[in-house]
């Protein structure tokens, strides 16, 4: 019921980022470490945003089968609709896997 972590904030998607929520997570992780406990389930989080980035790059490789000579649109590189803040976006990691390829990207912001 907490507006703040109710649906408006939970899409589907490659995980969370921005500015906020991933640097809160790694703090507490420092905090926990700094004081003996290991919060294992904010590391695993963490490390589970990480991989669902790469997870996305491999779903977009198997899916086309062949994406070397590809051009891709993005629409949209920030880490939330209707904001042009890229801090931490999913995007970033994602385009820079692809662009391992021989690939091209017509972007959108």
């Amino acid at each position: 019921m907490d507006k703040r972590i109710g649906s408006k904030f939970l899409h589907a998607g490659p995980g969370y980022g921005g500015s906020c929520f991933p640097k809160d997570t790694q703090a507490l992780v420092k905090i926990g470490d700094e004081n003996y406990c290991n919060l294992s389930i904010i590391k695993s989080t963490i490390d589970a945003n990480k991989k669902q980035k790469i997870r996305m790059v491999e779903k977009i490789v198997s899916t086309m089968r062949e994406v070397d000579g590809k051009t891709f649109a993005i629409l949209g590189l920030a880490f939330k609709p209707n904001t042009d803040d890229m801090r931490d976006a999913h995007a970033l990691t994602i385009l820079n896997e692809l662009a391992k390829f021989d690939v091209k990207f017509k972007v959108y912001r």
